[in-house]
């Protein structure tokens, strides 16, 4: 048997090589187990920052969610461990996920957006990526009002680097007037 370390690595590099699915996530959840019995909170970082990506992607919005609160939790103790922008990035996936869960209330699904907002808020954010995602939600929860609100306020917000991309922006708009038509 070789070292954990180089189990870690291995598992990392080999899941690297693959697409997106149920493999490439249940090697990096192996990775993530065995490095945290090296107690390397950066290596664990990494690796779970990986899986939340790789799960978000296979459609383990469970195991993304899991992976980005350890992330979130260890970034609040040390913001030197990672990228603010690529955590803030990642914290739109959790959100938007999120909602796919009856057991998130809908509460909490409101106190996380709003917690991204605080953050990206902080981050210098001019917050278009924030009214956007929160003209989604109350979309898909079946609130127009609220969704109208946040539309015009999402109008008024000039793009900036936590944004989504163009097209999928457009995406977003196209949906909400669609959903505003039935």
């Amino acid at each position: 048997m070789s070292e954990p370390r180089a189990q870690v690595d291995e598992l990392r590099r080999t899941a690297r090589g693959l697409p997106y699915g149920a493999t490439k996530t249940a090697m990096l959840e192996e990775a993530v187990r065995i490095a945290d019995t090296l107690e390397d909170v950066r290596l664990a970082y990494r690796l779970r920052d990986d899986l939340l990506q790789a799960a978000t992607f296979a459609g383990r919005h469970d195991v993304a969610i899991v992976a980005f609160s350890w992330c979130l939790a260890q970034f609040d103790r040390d913001p030197s461990i990672a990228s603010a922008h690529d955590l803030l990035w990642k914290y739109k996936w959790v959100v938007n996920n999120a909602r796919q869960f009856p057991e998130i209330s809908r509460a909490r699904l409101f106190e996380l957006l709003g917690d991204m907002e605080r953050r990206h808020r902080e981050y210098g954010s001019t917050l278009h990526a924030y009214w956007l995602l929160k003209r989604s939600l109350h979309q898909s929860m079946g609130d127009p009002e609220e969704a109208a609100e946040a539309h015009k306020i999402y109008r008024k917000r000039r793009r900036d680097y936590l944004s989504d991309c163009i097209a999928c922006v457009a995406h977003k708009d196209c949906s909400y007037q669609r959903s505003r038509r039935q």
